[in-house]
């Protein structure tokens, strides 16, 4: 999500790209690991600023 436009009459035309990928391994019938990745190519909305890259860790357990 970005503000193209506020009340205060600024506005931001630049597009920022967020990127996402993940991969879900199973390691038994009850539990499964998935770790991702997270690229941010304007932080922000500011072009200026260099890329993020994000790292993420889930656990789900079903019962």
């Amino acid at each position: 999500p970005r503000v193209t436009a506020a009340s205060d009459g600024s506005s931001d035309t630049k597009a920022g790209l967020h990127l996402e990928g993940f991969y879900q391994f199973k390691v038994s019938d009850n539990l499964s690991i998935t770790p991702g990745i997270i690229y941010l190519t304007a932080p922000n909305q500011d072009a200026n600023s260099s890329g993020a890259v994000i790292g993420a860790l889930r656990t789900t357990f079903t019962f």
